[in-house]
């Protein structure tokens, strides 16, 4: 659904979520009723379908296309529950019209159930949903884990930053020409997506009538209205939703908010995020620490060698050597005075 709607890459895979909010039990049924998956498996072979494949009670399987394919298409049916409340919407594709899982549901599949060994694919989904919907990206990151679960999956995305170059190089297709930067390098752009959009503060203020939730984060940090809520209870609740916050927090956000007409909390993200670009520091000697994303730092004595580090690993050009050290030389002069003063 994410190929079909931002057409940034392939897709062979057809993912169909069954959700058991009727009893109907679709999937694990047949597992008790031999008959009844016969018969799909049956259906299925008539339109392609060469093996099957039951993981456990609540998901199937189907291979299609050629069985020399080293990664042919799949139906894969699954009987789960949605991750997020809005979990579909009216989808258009190929002169279709369907509901379908929402960009945030599908990314925080992806999250919740993948982040500890996520698939290249779904590397290079979320670094596109730091440029296609990053709205999506931070609803779904809001749905399970901590800040140091956004630490470790950069750390991991750093850690495999070669080894899903060339899996992107060779498995990934379809990507248009402007998005191929990300597919050579999906790691460092899911990085950097992922640490754009995680949440850093959350805001509930008093409006006409209703209460307001604002979210901030890197990539919009003059903040972006989620919802008016008529009551400050139901405001107060999708503020810990969207927070992470624990049933007292969300009883401290509201009494603080009764008390003086509103209430802002700090959702600290990833502090790894800051150096998914690359990044210069000198101290007041002029010595000069790089930092880029999955590799070892360096240090440069002066300020000139590490302005020439720069240019080698294409980070400024060299037309632009003279003002960068300008820039330096200044950040320079604030670590001094910076340390005249600690020292008096």
């Amino acid at each position: 659904m994410l190929a079909a709607r931002w057409k940034h890459r392939n897709s062979k895979d057809l993912d169909v979520k069954v959700n058991d909010t009727e009893g109907c039990r679709a999937i694990s049924r047949m597992a008790d009723e031999p008959m009844l998956e016969t018969a799909l498996d049956r259906e299925m072979q008539a339109v392609g379908a060469w093996t099957k494949q039951r993981a456990g009670r609540l998901q199937l399987v189907y291979v299609f296309g050629d069985e020399r394919d080293a990664d042919p298409p799949r139906i894969d049916l699954a009987e789960l529950p949605p991750k997020l409340k809005r979990e579909v919407i009216r989808t258009e594709s190929e002169g279709m019209q369907f509901w379908s899982a929402s960009n945030e549901e599908i990314l925080a599949g992806k999250w919740k159930d993948r982040r500890e060994d996520p698939p290249v694919r779904d590397v290079f989904d979320f670094a596109m949903a730091g440029l296609m919907d990053g709205h999506a990206l931070q609803r779904a990151l809001t749905t399970d884990g901590t800040a140091d679960d956004l630490d470790k999956m950069i750390e991991r995305l750093a850690a495999r930053r070669r080894q899903l170059q060339d899996a992107a190089v060779r498995t990934i297709e379809g990507v248009p020409q402007e998005h191929e930067q990300v597919r050579r390098d999906p790691a460092r752009f899911a990085a950097r997506a992922i640490g754009m959009w995680a949440l850093t503060e959350i805001t509930i203020a008093q409006g006409e009538g209703t209460w307001v939730v604002e979210t901030r984060c890197r990539a919009e940090p003059e903040g972006t209205e989620r919802g008016r809520y008529e009551g400050l209870d139901a405001a107060a609740e999708r503020a810990g939703e969207l927070g992470g916050f624990t049933h007292e927090d969300i009883t401290d956000i509201r009494e603080e908010a009764e008390r003086q007409g509103g209430s802002r909390r700090r959702c600290e993200g990833s502090g790894i995020t800051q150096t998914t670009g690359p990044e210069m520091v000198v101290d007041a000697r002029g010595t000069v620490l790089i930092r880029d994303f999955g590799e070892a730092p360096v240090r440069a004595a002066t300020i000139s060698a590490g302005v020439e580090v720069a240019i080698e690993r294409g980070w400024e050009s060299g037309e632009r050597r003279q003002e960068v050290m300008k820039e330096l030389t200044a950040l320079q002069q604030q670590a001094i005075a910076h340390e005249r003063t600690r020292m008096q």
